[in-house]
């Protein structure tokens, strides 16, 4: 069969020294803080500590997105991240901006708690921390759908599930305004049939299940009390 040679000749261009990393028009997080996080880092003057800073189109886009995902986690969800590069008038420095719009917050207008038969709404929204009038910060709704959650499985219902979604009702006074909505999956409520320990070859079953297991066979199934046994073990 026929055969080709390839030959690649490469022109590196210059090399630059990365200088300065501006990031424009975020207010709602400190740029040190998102700097500490990013992938892209300046020029230090010890050469063994990335002495010309480092940088890639792969660390762009990465650093980009992480600007992105941040602001939308504290309720700006429309937030858009531009990256610039350029270079020092003498040649040598690159300069990277990061130009960020990032747009009106979102702010939760009402919350519905939908799908709960077992308790009223009136019990569960003892455990939502998030009211009408908040920004819609993305930690608070989590931990308040796992508040919602453990509601269900400390009592035994293994099979509970909680998820969370934001309904537009769109803008008001320069604001994104979204009704948050609960919608939880109660399942069935189980006991423990039966308990088989595995794998401990020096301490004895008997001890395991007298000393640290704290659930036994016929209770309920509760998801706190099997995790508090695992930490203990």
């Amino acid at each position: 069969a026929p055969s080709v040679n390839l030959d690649y000749k490469v022109d590196p261009g210059g090399r630059y020294k990365l200088s300065d990393i501006d990031i424009l028009g975020v207010d709602a997080i400190p740029s040190k803080t998102l700097e500490d996080q990013m992938k892209t880092k300046e020029a230090t003057p010890i050469p063994f500590l990335r002495g010309r800073g480092v940088t890639s189109d792969d660390m762009l886009r990465q650093d980009a997105n992480l600007i992105s995902k941040r602001l939308r986690s504290l309720g700006y969800r429309r937030a858009v991240v531009d990256v610039r590069r350029g270079v020092s008038l003498k040649g040598d420095k690159l300069l990277i901006t990061f130009d960020v719009e990032q747009g009106p917050r979102t702010y939760v207008e009402d919350i519905v708690i939908r799908g709960n038969e077992l308790m009223t709404t009136a019990e569960l929204s003892q455990h939502v921390s998030i009211k009408p009038g908040d920004p819609l910060v993305e930690s608070v709704v989590n931990g308040d759908s796992d508040r919602l959650l453990s509601t269900y499985t400390n009592p035994g219902f293994a099979s509970a599930a909680v998820a969370y979604d934001a309904v537009d009702l769109g803008r008001l006074d320069g604001q994104d305004r979204v009704r948050l909505i609960f919608s939880v999956s109660e399942g069935n409520r189980v006991r423990v049939r039966g308990i088989t320990t595995r794998g401990n070859a020096v301490t004895n079953t008997g001890r395991l299940t007298k000393d640290f297991y704290l659930f036994k066979t016929g209770d309920w199934l509760r998801a706190d009390l099997m995790q508090e046994t695992e930490r203990d073990l």
